[in-house]
């Protein structure tokens, strides 16, 4: 015959507290995770708003210089001065070949960024 093993006193009540006590803990640890992930994202928020000014700013600059070299092209054009119009020709194909070197740069600085922040980015 089978006979059950004796159970201590306050088995039980000791058991429940031990999880809850655990349970507490795991609720403390996982708040810490959370606390620590979200600093990352927003380190890695912070360094892309950064990149996008940055970003910004110099195209808006070199934006500037085309549409500058563009009023003088057209200027030239109207007044007939096209002597003049084709010395211009020239540094706008060079402000454009600056800026599509400098898109292709950006681009290429911003996915060796991004994957330097995602590679700090834990995945649980």
């Amino acid at each position: 015959m089978y006979k059950s093993p004796v159970i201590p006193p306050n088995f039980y009540t000791r058991l429940n507290t031990q999880l809850q006590q655990s349970n507490t803990e795991i609720g403390e640890l996982l708040t810490v995770r959370d606390k620590k992930k979200n600093k990352l994202l927003q380190k890695i928020n912070d360094e892309l708003d950064n990149f996008a000014r940055t970003v910004s700013h110099d195209l808006r600059s070199q934006l500037e210089n085309v549409n500058g070299l563009t009023t003088a092209l057209e200027a030239c054009i109207d007044s007939n001065h096209l002597e003049e119009a084709v010395q211009l020709l020239p540094m706008l194909n060079e402000q454009t070949f600056k800026k599509d070197r400098h898109i292709t740069g950006k681009w290429h600085i911003g996915s060796l960024t991004g994957r330097a922040l995602r590679d700090q980015t834990p995945v649980c």
